[in-house]
């Protein structure tokens, strides 16, 4: 072989290598980059599952001052609470990258205050564990005592005498330090250890932790505190922004109507439970004296479908509380239906399922705001889900009575915000007065029937187990079962009446509402009746609770406070696979250097086999 081949191949082999490492060395800085940075990973699940929500993220940066949140959590936890803890810990680093903003402050420069754009973090939190702080500053100052009798050679009663007359060659007492914190103030705002069961084989096992974050805004500190054994990740999303939002901005009033022929409370506990999460819920009994007068603490209202005529004063208290610019949905049933009860089954009377006209009173309030509900009922034998009608002790099939609906608003801001399907039993339809509003900012029919629905409105309707409904006995589909408008509102009244309270009194003849005023429409109330969760639950059919998170996504959009219903909406989260300790270590590592190594590897085999193709040629 001669030199000048030689040297050829020294050359190529040197550049080679020198590639070869500088390629590798860019790899592993990049991987070492990744890794050591706050990156969370990438979120592949469709709606996003473990991403923070747009909607959490706009009630951080609507924060007006920052937030400070503590997680007491106790380091010697069971292993079966790993997963949520882990959870928890993502999430709040979530918090606090999504609340990095920009805000006008005042700083002082040269004696005068100049406005100013600062970079602010809004969430910050920190992990603690309780278990390491000191039981009580008795404790606390028992401890010091000891540890400067030990220092300076005296007996612990000789240095409590020094303690009492104040020697300050003791130094410093931590006790009479306030930030240090111990285990007594905790319990004094809420914050205790809770039993943690878990199962080994038959044998359970109990445990008392720390595992509860506390949130602290302006002086205020609220605990959110979790249940579960263990707690589970999903709604964390939802618990965390509710509590921050209450905290920060405290909550909404609504109430909602009773006394006229509405459900019983006791009937429509899951629809209530579901309010409550959003906002302060109370009744108005509209109608008997002094109730009117409570719609002046109120943010907004629903009518919730009363089954006996309101009185004229009930009427201009609503309508009075629209002119107010405050927002109303109206829950109003076009047909009530009626079956025998369990005490008629008892004595033997034999009831059928029978529908009629709704005597409800609201139509006149409702056509001065643009709206009118049919006495109809809507059918779709296409379109429907598993319903049931229950009559007596004893109930039947009726699946053409519980319409699946076939167009819904729920685009972001829209009053069905992040709702995937919906369905209604005994549904009405609507019909839209376009002219009697003074004006329409935005008008959104926001649930409405396919195409295959048709009405019946025939007066009566008897129910039965097997009935036959000819589709061309009713006008064809699609319906309007929902509609939300935006804009300015006719008062119903030409003139308030004499003697009656404050807030009965209707505004003067031909007054309007302010502009962007709410209302709201929905031509079904049956959907809040836990008949429907249990329903739901036995067959199998949970198109048939959607009522009951429809009219609370409908309500947060007219009390706009819809950023809660969007979170609740997100779906539930998939379980995030567990990894020990040891083998997070194995993967890290193998992902900072399994890449340049198989870089490596490969051109080893490229350079093999091009050694190999060279050898074979000059054969």
């Amino acid at each position: 072989m001669s030199t000048s081949n030689r040297g050829r191949k020294l050359k190529s082999f040197t550049t080679a290598t020198i590639s070869t490492l500088a390629i590798f060395g860019v790899l592993l800085l990049l991987n070492l980059m990744v890794a050591s940075s706050k990156a969370r990973g990438w979120d592949v699940t469709e709606e996003r599952m473990h991403s923070l929500s747009p909607a959490a993220a706009e009630v951080i940066r609507s924060l007006p001052e920052p937030l400070t949140v503590n997680a007491y959590i106790s380091g010697d936890h069971p292993a079966a609470y790993d997963e949520f803890i882990r959870s928890l810990g993502i999430l709040l680093d979530q918090y606090a990258d999504a609340s990095h903003v920009e805000r006008e402050v005042e700083v002082l420069e040269n004696g005068q205050n100049v406005k100013k754009r600062k970079r602010m973090q809004l969430v910050s939190w920190q992990k603690i564990d309780p278990d390491k702080l000191p039981r009580s500053k008795e404790q606390l100052h028992e401890d010091w005592l000891k540890s400067r009798a030990k220092a300076l050679g005296k007996s612990l009663d000789e240095v409590r005498k020094l303690d009492d007359a104040g020697d300050a060659s003791l130094g410093k007492d931590p006790s009479k330090d306030v930030v240090q914190r111990t285990q007594a103030d905790l319990a004094a705002e809420g914050i205790r250890r809770r039993p943690a069961y878990t199962r080994e084989g038959t044998s359970i096992s109990k445990q008392d932790i720390y595992l509860t974050l506390q949130l602290e805004f302006r002086g205020q500190k609220r605990a959110l505190i979790f249940e579960g054994n263990p707690p589970v990740p999903e709604g964390l999303e939802f618990q965390f922004t509710k509590l921050l939002k209450e905290l920060a901005f405290g909550r909404k009033k609504l109430g909602i109507t009773a006394g006229n022929g509405e459900a019983d409370p006791r009937e429509t506990t899951v629809f209530r439970q579901s309010l409550d999460q959003l906002f302060e819920v109370s009744e108005v009994k509209l109608g008997q004296p002094g109730e009117a007068a409570k719609l002046a603490n109120l943010d907004g209202l629903i009518v919730a479908g009363p089954r006996k005529p309101l009185p004229d004063d009930a009427l201009r208290a609503i309508d009075g509380f629209v002119m107010r610019g405050k927002p109303v949905l109206f829950l109003v049933d076009g047909m009530t239906f009626e079956g025998q009860t369990p005490q008629d089954a008892q004595m033997g009377q034999d009831k059928p399922y029978l529908g009629q006209a709704t005597t409800h009173g609201l139509d006149k309030l409702l056509e001065a705001y643009g709206f009118k509900v049919d006495a109809n009922t809507l059918i779709d034998a296409s379109h429907n889900t598993t319903g049931f009608v229950v009559n007596g002790n004893d109930g039947f099939p009726a699946p053409a009575l519980f319409p699946v609906l076939e167009r819904l608003a729920n685009g972001k801001a829209e009053p069905l915000d992040g709702m995937k399907s919906m369905a209604l039993g005994f549904v009405s339809s609507l019909q839209n007065l376009e002219g009697k509003r003074a004006k329409t900012e935005q008008l959104i029919p926001f649930a409405r029937t396919s195409g295959a629905s048709f009405s019946f409105d025939q007066g009566l309707m008897i129910v039965a187990p097997g009935m036959k409904l000819d589709p061309k006995a009713g006008k064809a589909g699609p319906f309007v079962v929902g509609y939300a408008a935006r804009g300015t509102f006719r008062s119903a009244f030409a003139s308030p009446p004499a003697g009656s309270d404050a807030m009965s009194v209707a505004p003067a003849a031909g007054e309007q509402s302010p502009d962007k005023t709410r209302v709201a429409v929905l031509g079904d109330s049956d959907c809040l009746s836990d008949l429907n969760v249990m329903m739901a639950q036995q067959l199998g059919s949970p198109d048939l609770v959607t009522g009951i998170s429809a009219v609370t996504n409908v309500a947060a959009w007219m009390m706009e406070d819809a950023a809660l219903s969007r979170i609740r909406n997100k779906g539930t989260v998939r379980k995030l696979t567990t990894v020990s300790s040891g083998d997070r270590t194995l993967i890290k590592f193998g992902n900072v250097l399994g890449p340049p190594f198989l870089l490596i590897g490969f051109g080893l085999v490229a350079w093999r086999l091009r050694v190999r193709r060279r050898r074979k040629l000059k054969l």
